[in-house]
């Protein structure tokens, strides 16, 4: 069974501001994603981005995440930082 704790919450201001260009980021674009009640984006786990591209796959996966009010938000652009010590 998914727990709340097995995710990791960023904000969707957060994820959506254009990071410093000295930054190392992945791009997600034209994505459904599952936004939990408090507006952040959720993560599984820290490494799965619980979005997609088809907004009914985002919708039916909400519904097993264990975060009550959970809801399904467009978004066009979301960047997702990482540190590029996690690579050496």
């Amino acid at each position: 069974m998914v727990k709340p704790e097995d995710f990791t919450k960023v904000p969707v201001s957060e994820a959506t501001n254009i990071p410093p260009s000295c930054q190392f980021v992945e791009v997600f674009r034209d994505r459904y994603w599952a936004v939990t009640i408090d507006g952040c984006l959720l993560w599984y786990k820290g490494n799965s981005p619980q979005c997609n591209s088809n907004r009914a796959v985002t919708e039916h996966l909400t519904k097993g995440l264990g975060h009550p009010g959970a809801d399904v938000l467009f978004l066009p652009l979301v960047y997702r930082k990482h540190d590029c010590r996690d690579y050496i």
